[in-house]
């Protein structure tokens, strides 16, 4: 037991002696401390103060040193040349060339055979002497045409679907104008054909919607088939005394068409010829007329009294198809007109 407390006793001695030890290593480190602070701010000091030393020194020598004033050397002054200006040559400004008149049109040896302008008022020049085929098909630009005086023909086609042309104007020079010409000229209101033209080809009107009034010279001696087929605006018509045959389907759908005087040089209404002309109230035909063709007058729905002369032979079949507002004495005439063969009629035709 008393060992126990001895060997307590050491060892809280040696805690003791351990703890003084530790105070003085504690002490040594702060005063080793303290005097390497010391050193620090003297090194300091004496380092400030040998570069106070130096820059005393450099500013001597500075003012004592003496200052070299650069020599200024005389400038070169570049000797300016003369520009040489060059003359200004002549411009050769090109001639304009004097107008012809037939830059917008294509010729071959006097025959016009294109349009190739831009205006909407064309005057073909005198110089032309034959309008081609198909000159100017699908201008649509253009809205009226004169023709100089020496153009002799026009050919096929040669207006076709010229859908805004309004008016034509055909000197007397003309004497041929050949199928489908006007062609679907929708525009056109009027033509006035001379009495130069001795032929004209068929479907030449054909379409012409707007077309009203025409002239037909009095030197034609056939109305060609479809001459003037759905013109629905054509209201009368005069055909001269020089015609001698009317071609089949001539006015097929002239709907406006309520007058029309037929010569007495004809012979043959020919089939379908009047076919649709829903305005026609009252027609004459002339002594002269021996037969009525197939459909010629079918689907005239206006049309009240026919006067058919006692010439007339043969009545083809369905030849007032459709025409119901007939009176009683032109419904007798015609069923007093007995059908013959298709043989019989060709011989009646041709007689």
């Amino acid at each position: 037991m008393v060992s126990d407390d001895q060997k307590r006793i050491d060892e809280i001695r040696q805690s003791a002696d351990n703890q003084s030890n530790i105070n003085e290593i504690k002490e040594k480190l702060k005063e080793r401390l303290h005097k390497a602070e010391i050193n620090k701010q003297d090194d300091e000091q004496n380092s400030i103060i040998e570069r106070r030393n130096k820059l005393r020194e450099q500013l001597l020598l500075a003012k004592n040193k003496p200052v070299d004033t650069p020599v200024v050397k005389p400038v070169d002054t570049p000797v300016v040349k003369p520009v040489d200006t060059p003359v200004a040559k002549p411009v050769d400004t090109p001639v304009a060339k004097p107008k012809t008149g037939l830059e917008d049109f294509e010729l071959e040896n006097g025959v016009l055979q294109k349009y190739i302008g831009s205006s909407r008022n064309v005057v073909i020049p005198s110089s032309v002497t034959a309008i081609g085929n198909g000159a100017f098909s699908r201008c649509n630009i253009v809205s009226s045409i004169t023709i100089s005086h020496g153009v002799t023909s026009i050919g096929s086609g040669a207006f076709w679907m010229c859908s805004n042309l309004t008016s034509v104007t055909i000197p007397d020079s003309v004497t041929f104008i050949g199928s489908g010409a006007f062609l679907s000229c929708i525009s056109l209101s009027s033509v006035a054909l001379p009495n130069s033209i001795t032929s004209i080809g068929g479907s030449v009107f054909v379409g012409c919607i707007s077309l009203s009034h025409v002239t037909i010279p009095t030197n034609i001696t056939s109305i060609q088939g479809k001459l003037f087929l759905a013109c629905t605006s054509l209201t009368d018509i005069t055909i001269p005394n020089s015609v001698t045959t009317i071609g089949e389907s001539a006015f097929v759908g002239c709907s406006s068409l309520s007058s029309i005087t037929i010569p007495n040089t004809i012979k043959i209404i020919q089939d379908r010829t009047f076919v649709g002309c829903s305005s026609l109230t009252d027609i004459t035909l002339p002594d002269t007329v021996i037969a009525i063709g197939e459909s010629a007058f079918a689907n005239c729905s206006s049309l009240t009294n026919v006067t058919i002369p006692n010439g007339v032979t043969t009545i083809k079949k369905n030849s007032f198809n459709g025409c119901s507002n007939l009176n009683q004495q032109t419904k007798a005439c015609i069923k007093s007109k007995e059908p013959i063969t298709k043989k019989g009629f060709f011989k009646v035709m041709f007689s």
